[in-house]
């Protein structure tokens, strides 16, 4: 998993998950991702054409939905 580092709100930099990364960590296709973003499922933030997750906000996630997660 190769996380997108950006300037955080906070004037920190933060590492951010790609649609990609949650894919590969929860075994699903890209493309599942996104619609769980666009459907409000998953919490995300929109940078120009990319979409970020807060690895906080994904955790929080697989938690509540009870899916696999392979970050260990």
């Amino acid at each position: 998993m190769a996380g997108m580092i950006i300037n955080g709100y906070n004037g920190g930099m933060q590492e951010w998950l790609s649609l990609a990364d949650a894919a590969s960590l929860l075994g699903k296709s890209e493309q599942t991702i996104r619609r769980w973003v666009l459907s409000g499922k998953l919490a995300a933030y929109r940078i120009g054409n990319t979409y970020v997750i807060d690895p906080v906000d994904f955790k929080d996630y697989v938690a509540k939905s009870a899916l696999p997660d392979k970050t260990g």
